[in-house]
């Protein structure tokens, strides 16, 4: 009977765990798209994301837990489009906008994608 309820305890445990360890990887998401949009003018749609999958990931940290996630925005508020946000546990790996003029591909875990304003590549 005890052995019982320390495995109930030990279960519900673990639910609770991977629940709030879900929860705070989708406010993570829902910022960045915030974030994007706001950057680069779009309207985010619904204020929703949805995760479209999972997969385990080798990084240089170590395995970890890569999710997708998809949202919508809209440029006219007409029109819907679609974008992902890639994570690595709960680091934010890249960000790809489905822009009518062609997808914007952001990868956050380089450093060689940013531009200096004088042209240089590199730290700014």
């Amino acid at each position: 009977m005890m052995r019982d309820a320390l495995w109930l305890l030990i279960a519900t445990g673990c639910c609770y765990g991977l629940w709030s360890w879900s929860v705070r990887g989708r406010e993570r998401v829902l910022a960045v798209v915030r974030e994007v949009c706001r950057d680069l003018g779009l309207q985010a749609l619904d204020d929703s994301v949805v995760l479209r999958g999972f997969r385990l990931l080798r990084t240089p940290d170590g395995l970890r837990i890569g999710r997708t996630y998809r949202f919508e925005f809209t440029l006219d508020g007409h029109t819907r489009h679609a974008g992902d946000v890639g994570l690595a546990g709960l680091r934010l790996v890249w960000v790809r906008v489905g822009h009518p003029q062609g997808d914007i591909h952001i990868d956050v875990g380089r450093r060689d994608n940013v531009v200096a304003l004088d042209g240089r590549r590199g730290d700014t």
